[in-house]
C-alpha cells in the first residue's frame, strides 16, 4: 500500500506542477542523453541512454523525451535501475515519450552517476535525427521536488549503407518480386517489399547482389536487412541456395548469413549447406512468423520446399524481441520451444540481452518458440547475494531445484551425482539410450540418466573399484575436470586455447589428472580461489558455489 500511495502522490504532484525545471533554480544534479552510435544506417536500431550525473538523492522522476519522428521510430525501452524501481509504461504521443518511475520502500534515493533508462529507435530515412530531454521533474526520498539541469540533447546521423552523407532511400518493391540493395559495394543487403492484406511479406534476394555482398564483407558475415512495419506478421525470404553456399570474400569463405527483420533476427552458418546437394535453381527459404499477440514466434528453414530438420549444433542463432515487465529479472527470461505434439521444452541456452531487448538462443530444432519470465524464488538466500543471479537464473531454466518447497539450502553440500545432474541439464545432453557400468549407479536412481549420458560422452570416469562415487561430496578439482571435459565435448574454443599452468599457491596439491582442467577453467574465468591465491583442490563445494560455477559455464558458452 505504501508504494501505491507514494506513486499516486508523485503522479498527483506532476499533474499540478509545470514539468520544466526553472532556469533560476539552484542546479545540482544533471541529466544527459548518450547515443549508442553517432552514425547508423537506414533500418538500423539505435539506443539512447538517459544518464544521471552527480545525483544527490533521486527517488522518483517524471521525464519527457522528444525525438525526430520523421527519421526515427520508437521501438521500446529498458529500465537500467536493477529492478529497484516501479516504472510506469512510457506514454508515447506523437514525437514525445513521457515516463514516470519511483523507487519503493523506505530507502535513500540514487546518488552518483547512474544510467537510468535506455530507449531504442529504428531509423527510417536518411538525415540527422535529434533527440532531447526537454522536461524533467525529479523527487527526492522525502518526496520533495529537487533541482537539476538538463544537458544538451544528442543527434544521430542516419545514412545509406554506402554513403557518408544523406541521400535518398530506395523505393518499395512489390511483394514477391526480387529486391536489390539500395547501393552496391557493401556486405549489407537492404530489402524492401509491401505485405499483402493478411500481413504476409514475400521477398527475394538476388543471386548477384548476394555474391557481391560476400565480396565486400570484412567480418566473414553477410547481412540481409528486411524493412517492414508493425502490420507485417509473417516474412518469407527466398535465397539462392547455391550462391549462399558460394559466399566468399578476399579473406576467405563467409561463415554466417545474418537476416534482420522487425519480427526476429536469424543467423545461419553458411557451412550448413556444405554437405547438401544443390542445383543452380535450389531455393533456401527462411520463414519468420509472429503467431499471435503473445511473444510466440515460428521460425523455419526450408531447402527446395523441404524443412531442414537436422543441423550441427550452434549452426543457427535466433533473436526474438522481448520487453521486460515490471520487476522482471533479465536472468529469469527464458525461451521455450513447442513441439509438433504440443509439448513445451525449455531452451536452456537462451539469454536476454538488455542492450538489444532480445532473447538470443541457439535451437537444436526449428519451430515455434515462446518467451516468458519464470518467476522463481527461494526463502533462504539471504546472505548469498553473490549467488542470487546464478541460483535464480539456473532455477528458471530448470537446471537446479530446491531441496524442499521454497528452500534452496545454499550452504548444503554437493555430491558428485548432483553436480553431474546440473552440468548435463545445462548442456541439455541427457541421452535416453545411454547406459552406465558403474557399480553404484542403478537404473532406478534419479541421477541414472545424467551419469550414464556423461559416461557415454566421456565426461566422467569411475574409481578403481568400479564405482562412480555418486554420494561422495565432489572435490573442487573434480568439478574442474567435469567442466573441462564438457567444454571439450562441446568443441568449445575455451578448452582448446593455449594453456598455461594455473597460478594458485597450492598448485602442487592439484592431482596430476586435474592440472590441465584446473588451468583451462581458471583461464576461462569459470573458477576462482577460495582465498587469496589458494584453490583448495581437495576442498568441497556448497550448493551456492556449485550454482555460481555452473552459471559461469552457461555464460561462457554464449
Amino acid at each position: 500500500m505504501r508504494r501505491k500511495f507514494q506513486f499516486f502522490l508523485i503522479a498527483l504532484m506532476f499533474m499540478v506542477t509545470q514539468l520544466p525545471i526553472s532556469a533560476g533554480a539552484q542546479v545540482t544534479d544533471q541529466y544527459v542523453l548518450h547515443a549508442s552510435a553517432a552514425r547508423v544506417e537506414v533500418g538500423d536500431r539505435v539506443t539512447i541512454v538517459v544518464k544521471g550525473e552527480a545525483l544527490t538523492d533521486l527517488y522518483a522522476a517524471e521525464m519527457q523525451i522528444t525525438y525526430d519522428e520523421q527519421l526515427l521510430e520508437y521501438t521500446g525501452y529498458t529500465s537500467l535501475l536493477d529492478n529497484q524501481a516501479y516504472v510506469h509504461e512510457p506514454k508515447v504521443q506523437g514525437n514525445t515519450i513521457r515516463l514516470v518511475f519511483t523507487l519503493t520502500g523506505n530507502k535513500p534515493g540514487i546518488t552518483g552517476d547512474k544510467d537510468l533508462f535506455a530507449f531504442t529507435f529504428r531509423t527510417k530515412k536518411v538525415g540527422t535525427a535529434s533527440i532531447s530531454l526537454n522536461a524533467l521533474m525529479p523527487i527526492d526520498s522525502a518526496l520533495n521536488k529537487t533541482n537539476g539541469s538538463i544537458g544538451s540533447g544528442t543527434t544521430v546521423a542516419v545514412v545509406n549503407s554506402n554513403s557518408g552523407s544523406p541521400g535518398s532511400g530506395s523505393g518499395s518493391q512489390p511483394s514477391g518480386n526480387p529486391s536489390s540493395p539500395s547501393h552496391s559495394g557493401t556486405s549489407v543487403l537492404h530489402l524492401d517489399a509491401s505485405p499483402d492484406a493478411r500481413g504476409a511479406l514475400s521477398i527475394q534476394a538476388g543471386a548477384n547482389d548476394l555474391l557481391d555482398a560476400g565480396k565486400h564483407s570484412t567480418d566473414e558475415t553477410v547481412t540481409v536487412r528486411i524493412k517492414s512495419g508493425a502490420e507485417v506478421k509473417k516474412i518469407q525470404l527466398n535465397l539462392p541456395a547455391k550462391q549462399v553456399q558460394q559466399l566468399s570474400s578476399d579473406s576467405g569463405k563467409i561463415k554466417t548469413l545474418s537476416v534482420e527483420t522487425d519480427l526476429a533476427a536469424v543467423t545461419i552458418s553458411r557451412d550448413m549447406l556444405d554437405n547438401r546437394t544443390l542445383s543452380e535453381t535450389s531455393n533456401l527459404q527462411l520463414l519468420i512468423e509472429k503467431v499471435d499477440k503473445q511473444p510466440l514466434y515460428e521460425v523455419n528453414l526450408l531447402l527446395d520446399g523441404s524443412p531442414i530438420t537436422s543441423f550441427v549444433p550452434k549452426s543457427i542463432q535466433v533473436e526474438i524481441p522481448y520487453a521486460l515487465g515490471l520487476n522482471e529479472k533479465p536472468y529469469q527470461v527464458v525461451i521455450h520451444t513447442i513441439t509438433e505434439d504440443g509439448k513445451v521444452k525449455i531452451v536452456r541456452n537462451g539469454q536476454f540481452d538488455a542492450s538489444t531487448g532480445t532473447v538470443q538462443f541457439q535451437p537444436d530444432q526449428l519451430g515455434r518458440y515462446m518467451v516468458s519470465h519464470a518467476q522463481v524464488d527461494f526463502r533462504d538466500m539471504t546472505g548469498y547475494d553473490w549467488a542470487n543471479e546464478a541460483v535464480f537464473g539456473l532455477a528458471a531454466r530448470e537446471v537446479v531445484n530446491g531441496r524442499s518447497e521454497g528452500y534452496f539450502i545454499p550452504g548444503g553440500d554437493v555430491t558428485r551425482a548432483e553436480f553431474v545432474k546440473m552440468l548435463m541439464g545445462l548442456i541439455d545432453a541427457e541421452d535416453s539410450s545411454a547406459t552406465s557400468t558403474f557399480t553404484d549407479v542403478l537404473s532406478e536412481d534419479w541421477s541414472y540418466r545424467s551419469i550414464a549420458s556423461a559416461q557415454k560422452l566421456g565426461l566422467v570416469q569411475g574409481k578403481d573399484d568400479g564405482s562412480f562415487g555418486s554420494k561422495d561430496e565432489i572435490s573442487r578439482e573434480d568439478m574442474a575436470v567435469f567442466m573441462y571435459r564438457a567444454l571439450n565435448a562441446m568443441k568449445s574454443g575455451i578448452a582448446h586455447s593455449t594453456l598455461t599452468p594455473a597460478k594458485f599457491r597450492d598448485q602442487d596439491q592439484v592431482s596430476s589428472y586435474a592440472r590441465d582442467a584446473v588451468a583451462a577453467v581458471q583461464q576461462a574465468g569459470l573458477i576462482e580461489g577460495v582465498s587469496e591465491g589458494y584453490f583448495d583442490p581437495k576442498g568441497k563445494l556448497t550448493r551456492a558455489q556449485a550454482a555460481a560455477v555452473i552459471y559461469r559455464f552457461y555464460q561462457a558458452l554464449r
